[in-house]
């Protein structure tokens, strides 16, 4: 049923007289409403008492209608109020507490008590004789009966009150009809057939003492008389069913065109409502249902106002019944009923009821449920008369009149059996009387009444198990004929509080086995991702203290000497499991295994380092990070210990343990603001990334995001980049990737710029940057310099006005065959590509790394513009009228013995009728003017070399040249002097190697004694040789200084004179 559905036509709420809303003297009820106020068909108030025992209270169900905060429950039987027992429960001697169909308890299936009170079967009545001397029958308690000469059937001294009451009779007492029953003190008592209630009276109570109750549940219920309990402690609700003190009272007016309804137990204020209009719940809209009226599954709550408009099912306590239907059942399905309680409650076929299935309602003679030891009317089972009929079913023996039943006289033949089981001797009796049992035999003494043996044998055969048990040490012997039971003992304490039968006993107190050892080998991971994985070994475990036990046999009061001592001792507990510390105080269970993984080991927190963005590059905006530091968590110290069944084992030593990081992952993300958003960059998942997506001029902020198994997603700082105008040659960088293409950033020195780096074919000719723009310095050497040579080092000023490229290298082998055949190739040239003596078979020095030499002025001129043409630059020199072909081209060395010499030098070979210089403004690749190289050379020293000056003599200037250099001090392989690959020795200050020694280089300048000042100077107009610098492989080591200046004539040819390429840098 949906609490919306139509109620029962008998829903509690009353109908009421409507109201007139035009009547002016309408006046508004105790709720607030327009309506009467009624509960069950009469006139109520709020606070009036209601409920079945009129232990609730009627407060306000809305405006027009009341409830009541007791709801009447059904007990198990369908009525009301507090059973005495449970269903099913026993009762009497035979019987059961089965429902009675009108809501209360009946003991079905009990026969009644016997006439004393008790519930088996007696062998008389009380009061009449039992033997032929004058002994009457007495109640001996309610379950047992005496045969002597008393007074009363109760066995006391004198009568019985009330006169004429007899045990077994009918009585009434405080709780209802009961029968009289003999008490320990020889009286009667009345004895109800029906348990009094638990105040002590006969009445259905409402609820049991000690339950809470009142509107709230604060009050606790206590007996207020034997047949009454009252509700102490609690408090009345307020007119709207609610706990607090109410200010005001329903429909008392509140504001402008407003009045108080109780809503939620408490009185709100709301818009005031005409009678007519009024829902009543103090609002006009429709509701699901009629304030007060029932409600739920089985209409058993109430339609309470859950606001002015709304109403919701309140104390719905009923729902459906055990057999899922509405109705109040008689019993619940599975109780016991019929008469006899044999039968059992069912759900009937309507599902709305139960009926009594399979019970009956009597099975013996006399009406009782109980099977009967004789028929009515049969010589009694026990004594001497006829069996009869009791009220409630039983049988009682009616005895005969005296002399009717003849015994005969017992003789020791008829006792002697008895006498013996009682270790007595058997007297006969004089005539007509019987025989007795009399003293105890011989070896028996007379202890308490009874006749037991002097002495018993100790068991024998004693033994107690030696750990094959961990729960208990089984201890056996062998039996004692005579002996009633055993007392066993352990470690001289007895352990049996009474004689056993048995002759084993399982001792389950004997000292338990030890909690395991401490666990050893305790490992824990230092290197996982997935958390931190413990191992360990698992611990020995002891058996339990071994005990020494004794037994003796018992016979009544006689008890034998001790046993023997045999020890025993229980096995060892196996462990069952660990147990795990992560923190103090705290142990998990990690199962029976000897390993476990922490998975709740604290993640690692990545230090996420700070990434650098560039800001002068022009291809983009390059980003770099370092690796991040802390890829391990925290150390977490862990403990383990064992458990067996006797509880845990000492905790092992700490081992420490952490999480680590593993997959480290990075994203490079980027945004247009410090603050974001920020975006991931694509393909940026390497710790360098050039982003070319930024456009020229603009400005992002970077960040890295990190990610790792076993670890948290760490964010690195936001660092600001700027992509500028595309670089050009000599602009500042920090990398190569700042530079355009095949140029490189040289950052081996102070100031890092943009050079150029030619590359064919894996060949390349990297170049340094030389800050010589506007630089002044002293060319020469001064007097004291040793090795100088002082015709021709004078010392004078000379300014530079440009910037310049240096090749960083004097030219190689390699480079110049890979330049020339470049040229060959484009231009159709046919310059010579091995000019090189030490590059040819029969030369030593045979690596294109080694320096080209053996080139001539004009080999040079004719190399630059080559080298200037094929990278598209304009070339230096204009040279005119110019030989080739064998000996006579660009490069073509010396032939051995064709010019003498034998093929170490040759001064006749290729030569040009005219040449030109354009000038150091040119763009493309030259020699230098003697001035640039000596700068150069110095890179911002004054001293011999770069590496300082020469030892004075007699010391070597080895010293100062063999880091720097091949010179003639450290060129000889195999014995042999000859040039070396380049770049193995250290540069100067601006990256240029090789200045001193391997090979001389060509300059520009014509020579003379006295070098020439003044602003880029270009030496003389005419002259017969050109200056040659720097040094050599196998000259004197003094000449390799930075001031030394020679010559050599424009077509010689020898092993000791290369070149090295510079270049202009233009603006």
């Amino acid at each position: 049923m949906d609490p919306t559905d139509p109620v029962d036509p008998t829903d509690p709420v009353d109908p009421v007289d409507p109201v007139d809303p035009t009547d002016p003297g309408a006046q508004r009820n105790a709720c607030g409403g327009w309506a009467p106020l009624r509960h069950e068909g009469q006139s109520a108030e709020p606070l009036d008492r209601c409920g079945a025992f009129a232990e609730g209270w009627l407060v306000c169900a809305g405006t027009n209608a009341l409830t009541c905060t007791a709801p009447d429950v059904p007990n198990a039987c369908g009525g009301v109020g507090a059973l005495v027992a449970e269903p099913g429960s026993p009762c009497g001697c035979t019987g059961v507490w089965v429902c009675d169909g009108d809501g209360g308890l009946v003991c079905a299936g009990d026969d009644g008590r016997n006439v004393c009170g008790g519930c088996v079967e007696l062998p008389g009545l009380p009061g009449v004789p039992c033997d032929r001397r004058g002994e009457v029958w007495h109640c001996n308690g309610p379950d047992a009966m005496g045969c002597a000469v008393v007074n009363n059937a109760c066995g006391g001294g004198g009568s019985l009150e009330p006169s004429g009451a007899l045990p077994g009779g009918s009585c009434t007492g405080p709780c209802g009809a009961g029968i009289w029953q003999c008490t320990a003190s020889r009286t009667l008592a009345c004895v109800p057939d029906v348990p009094c209630n638990a105040c002590g009276g006969t009445a259905v109570l409402e609820r049991l003492p000690g339950e809470s109750c009142g509107a709230f549940g604060e009050g606790e219920t206590v007996c207020g008389g034997p047949d009454a309990v009252e509700c102490e402690g609690a408090e009345a609700p307020n007119v709207c069913g609610g706990a607090e003190a109410l200010e005001g009272e329903p429909g008392a007016a509140c504001g402008q065109g407003e009045v108080t309804v109780c809503l939620g137990g408490a009185l709100s204020c709301v818009p005031a409502v005409s009678a007519g209009d009024d829902n009543g719940c103090g609002g006009t809209a429709s509701l699901a249902g009629t304030p007060g009226a029932a409600c739920g599954s089985c209409g058993v709550g109430t339609w309470g106002c859950a606001s002015v408009n709304a109403v919701e099912c309140v104390d719905d306590v009923g729902g459906l019944n055990a057999c899922d239907g509405c109705a109040v059942l008689a019993g619940q399905p599975g109780d016991p009923c019929a008469a006899c309680g044999d039968g059992e409650w069912v759900c009937a076929s309507d599902e709305d009821g139960v009926v009594c299935a399979g019970g009956t309602e009597a099975r013996n003679a006399c009406g009782g449920c109980t099977l009967l030891e004789a028929e009515p009317g049969d010589d009694c089972p026990v004594g001497c008369g006829t069996a009869i009929c009791l009220e409630g079913g039983r049988l009682a023996c009616q005895p005969l009149p005296p002399g009717s039943c003849v015994e005969p006289v017992l003789t020791c033949q008829d006792i002697g059996a008895q006498c013996d089981a009682e270790n007595r001797r058997c007297v006969e009796g004089r005539p007509d009387e019987d025989a007795q049992c009399g003293s105890c035999r011989i070896g028996f003494d007379l202890i308490d009444g009874a006749c037991w043996p002097r002495t018993l044998a100790s068991p024998t055969g004693l033994t107690a198990s030696q750990g094959t048990s961990a729960d208990y040490v089984l201890v056996s012997w062998n039996p004692v004929s005579a002996a009633e039971g055993y007392h066993v003992f352990r470690g001289g304490q007895r352990i049996t509080d009474a004689p056993i039968t048995a002759t084993t006993l399982e001792d389950r107190g004997a000292p338990a086995p030890p909690a395991p050892r401490r666990v050893g080998g305790i490992t824990a991971s230092l290197d996982r991702a997935d958390g931190v994985r413990l191992t360990w070994a698992t611990p020995a475990v002891e058996d339990g203290a071994s005990v020494g036990y004794q037994v003796q046999a018992v016979l009544g009061p006689v008890v034998s000497s001790a046993t023997g001592t045999r020890t025993g001792f229980r096995s060892a507990y196996p462990v069952t499991g660990f147990e795990v510390q992560v923190e103090e105080g705290v142990w998990l269970d990690v199962g029976a295994l000897e390993a476990w993984l922490d998975e709740d080991a604290p993640l690692v927190q990545i230090d996420a380092p700070v990434p650098t963005a560039s800001r002068i590059r022009g291809d983009g905006i390059a980003v770099e990070t370092g690796q991040p530091g802390a890829l391990g968590g925290p150390l977490t110290a862990y403990r383990v210990r064992a458990l067996n069944e006797t509880g845990p084992g000492e905790a092992s030593e700490p081992a420490l343990g952490r999480r680590v990081a593993t997959d480290l992952a990075l994203q490079w993300m980027f945004a247009a603001a410090e603050e974001g958003p920020f975006a991931d960059l694509a393909e940026g998942t390497t710790a360098r990334v050039l982003d070319t997506t930024v456009a020229a001029e603009e400005t992002r902020w970077y960040r890295v995001r990190w990610e790792a198994e076993g670890a948290t997603t760490a964010f690195s700082q936001a660092v600001e980049g700027r992509r500028t105008l595309p670089a050009r040659l000599g602009d500042p960088c920090e990398e190569d990737a700042d530079c355009g293409e095949r140029e490189w950033c040289p950052t081996n020195t102070e100031v890092a710029r943009c050079t150029p780096r030619p590359v064919w074919d894996e060949i390349t000719m990297p170049f340094q940057f030389v800050p010589s723009a506007d630089a002044t310095f002293l060319a020469g050497s001064p007097t004291t310099e040793r090795g100088r040579d002082a015709s021709r080092e004078t010392q004078v000023e000379v300014t530079l006005t440009r910037d310049l490229f240096v090749q960083r290298t004097p030219v190689t082998q390699g480079q110049w065959r890979t330049v020339m055949a470049a040229h060959n190739a484009r231009f159709g040239t046919t310059y010579a590509l091995e000019p090189a003596y030490f590059g040819r078979e029969d030369g030593e020095c045979t690596s294109p790394d080694c320096p080209v030499e053996r080139i001539s002025f004009f080999d040079a001129l004719a190399f630059a513009n080559a080298l200037s043409r094929i990278e598209e630059l304009e070339p230096c020199y204009v040279l005119e009228s110019c030989t080739s072909g064998g000996q006579l081209e660009a490069g073509a060395g010396c032939e051995p013995d064709v010019f003498g010499g034998g093929g170490f030098s040759c001064d006749f070979g290729f030569r040009c009728q005219s040449v030109s210089f354009v000038g150091p403004q040119c763009e493309g690749y030259r020699l230098p003017i003697e001035a640039e190289w000596e700068f150069a050379a110095r890179a911002g020293t004054t001293t011999a070399t770069y590496n300082g000056d020469f030892p004075p003599f007699p010391g070597s200037p080895c010293i100062v040249l063999d880091p720097i250099g091949w010179t003639f001090c450290n060129s000889s392989v195999g014995g042999v002097r000859q040039t070396r690959p380049v770049g193995q020795r250290m540069p100067n200050a601006w990256g240029l190697a090789d200045i001193h020694g391997n090979v001389r280089e060509r300059a520009w300048n014509f020579f003379s004694d006295l070098q020439d000042s003044g602003v880029d100077p270009l030496g003389p107009e005419t002259g017969v040789t050109r200056v040659v610098r720097g040094g050599s492989w196998g000259e004197s080591v003094e000449i390799n200084r930075a001031a030394r200046r020679t010559s050599a004539g424009t077509q010689s040819r020898d092993r000791f004179t290369g070149l090295r390429m510079f270049r202009t840098v233009v603006e």
